[in-house]
């Protein structure tokens, strides 16, 4: 059973991955939660993690497209 996350939309059903199991270059799509030894890194539904070179997770929210305003 997936642990749920809520959203305007009702319930979603979360996966959980460990940092230490993912490598360079994966990205998963929200909602997911990522734990590590010391946190937990919560992506949200239309946002997007990446995991660095280094390690560690860059975070993209919606489509990381820029947008103009006005």
């Amino acid at each position: 059973m997936w642990p749920l996350i809520y959203e305007q939309g009702g319930r979603k059903d979360t996966p959980i991955y460990l940092l230490a199991d993912l490598g360079a270059g994966d990205v998963l799509a929200g909602p997911v939660i990522i734990l590590d030894n010391t946190t937990s890194t919560v992506v949200e539904p239309d946002c997007h993690a990446e995991v660095t070179e280094s390690g560690d997770v860059k975070i993209t929210i919606g489509t990381g497209t820029r947008k103009k305003i006005g």
